[in-house]
């Protein structure tokens, strides 16, 4: 949902010129998992949402992690 939530910010920039921090972002991706996460239940069936304390603070990754940075831009009138 991290990932959804990233690729929906980018739409409201590009749209709507509107650019929410990163905890809102994180919370807008927890947010739509817990409501997933409900819509899923059966009728009748408990169901645990986990909550997660978001720690806003950044971390050095471990060794094996692997990152992959996209990016990219737009031209006006379609010049490259």
């Amino acid at each position: 949902m991290t990932l959804w939530s990233l690729w929906y910010n980018r739409n409201r920039i590009a749209w709507d010129k509107v650019d929410d921090s990163a905890p809102v972002i994180l919370s807008c991706g927890h947010q739509v998992f817990t409501d997933w996460l409900i819509a899923q239940k059966e009728e009748g069936e408990i169901i645990q949402v986990p909550l997660k304390i978001l720690n806003n603070r950044w971390r050095k990754p471990p060794r094996s992690f692997v990152k992959c940075n996209v990016d990219v831009f737009f031209l006006e009138n379609n010049q490259y």
